[in-house]
């Protein structure tokens, strides 16, 4: 138990140092997303036996030849990214410190 502890207490102690030797700057990136989007062309299914009649038909030896899709919509939208930027505190700006690792956490980490 006393090896967990002493483990514990450098581990708490190397994060404490880590956060203290870095200079962090974050700042908001807007942009602007123009799409297209497909308009189906299908009816509104009425009952799962309209379900079933598509499934079996696009699923047939001969599939339909006609498109799923009747037209494209434009569609714009804004999102604005949130980024981060660190480097070691006291670090110079020479050529050998101009390198960026863009590294990424996932898709829906919402940055808390």
């Amino acid at each position: 138990m006393v090896h967990l502890r002493s483990y514990l207490a450098i581990s708490a102690g190397v994060l404490v140092g880590s956060a203290l030797a870095k200079s962090c700057q974050s700042f908001d990136i807007p942009i602007t997303v123009d799409s297209a989007e497909l308009a189906y062309a299908l009816p509104t299914f009425q009952d799962d036996f309209d379900v079933a009649a598509l499934i079996d038909a696009i699923t047939s030896r001969t599939p339909p030849t006609a498109s799923p899709f009747s037209a494209t919509n434009n569609v714009t939208a804004n999102y604005t990214i949130a980024a981060t930027v660190c480097s070691p505190k006291g670090a110079s700006s020479n050529a050998n410190n101009r390198t960026v690792i863009i590294a990424t956490h996932g898709l829906n980490f919402d940055g808390s």
